[in-house]
């Protein structure tokens, strides 16, 4: 909680941290809002961090990887009292020491401490992994309308399922969803994170090249209201989906191309195809109500 700021780096990249009351933000590359959950575990996982063993002759930097890091980060934390100098706390990772080990500098510069190569996994090392990314977030129980609209060939009218949540649950038209499947969306949906960044902005051909000018789905989500009273939840676009990259997304309002996990298909319609064939529903009778 003591830590205001970090400066992290790797080969070909970094980033500067800072917290601010708003919580935290990126300032380099790029001002923007920080991913508070990634920031979060990084700092977890530097205060529990234990070195495996010791080096005890300490080779030139070059040897071990010091003197270009894996990684390497430097924690700032505000002074303590009127005149003193902020807290700072290093950490550099290096190249591998023995085959299985990599060899690590802390705050003490003459001691190297060895630590398991796998941990280098426990460092983002992307920019894109520390940007903020959640593309909806809200409170289940506040939604009771729900709205998938798509791209219609041939006509300009896109064809629009609305859902509405009533006694006996979630009911839709004009199709039928499969009992379940609404309610199972609204939850995905209220914690909708992406697992990459892909852009800033893109013009309309590569738009039109992700699936996203017109997206292959748009789901808005309204909480209690009728017509400007009901309150916008979420409104999501998503585009083409690949199995190995994910599903192409944007935020409604916001100019930032995402990428969510593919397996968000199993929960979310993703494309007009997609709803017809594994969300839609014969039955006559609307969703259970959940206990």
């Amino acid at each position: 909680d003591a830590v205001d700021r970090i400066e992290a780096k790797w080969p070909g990249g970094g980033v500067v941290l800072e917290k601010g009351e708003e919580g935290w933000r990126l300032l380099e590359p790029l001002e923007t809002p920080a991913d508070t959950d990634a920031v979060d575990d990084l700092l977890s996982a530097l205060k529990f961090l234990r070195a495996d063993g010791f080096i005890d002759e300490v080779p030139p930097d070059a040897e071990v990887g010091l003197d270009a890091p894996a990684f390497e980060v430097e924690l700032v934390s505000g002074a303590s009292g009127e005149g003193e100098e902020p807290t700072r706390a290093r950490l550099a990772i290096g190249a591998t020491s023995d085959g299985t080990h990599r060899a690590v500098r802390g705050s003490v510069e003459n001691a190297l401490y060895q630590l398991g190569q796998e941990r280098l996994e426990d460092f983002p090392r992307t920019v894109a992994a520390y940007r903020f990314k959640d593309l909806a977030e809200f409170d289940t129980s506040d939604a009771v309308r729900f709205e998938l609209e798509f791209p219609a060939a041939g006509v300009d009218a896109p064809h629009l399922v609305t859902g509405e949540l009533a006694e006996g649950g979630w009911t839709t038209t004009p199709e039928r969803m499969a009992a379940g499947k609404a309610s199972q969306m609204i939850t995905a949906l209220s914690s909708l994170t992406a697992v990459d960044i892909v852009a800033d902005a893109m013009g309309d051909d590569e738009l039109r090249g992700m699936g996203l000018s017109p997206p292959a789905v748009t789901l808005r989500v309204f909480s209690e209201g009728e017509g400007e009273q009901a309150a916008l939840l979420a409104e999501v676009q998503l585009g083409n989906a690949d199995p190995e990259r994910g599903i192409a997304a944007q935020r409604s309002g916001d100019d930032v191309i995402y990428r969510v996990d593919y397996e968000l298909a199993d929960r979310i319609p993703i494309s007009r195809e997609a709803f017809m064939n594994r969300f839609q529903s014969s039955e006559e009778t609307p969703e259970p109500a959940e206990e």
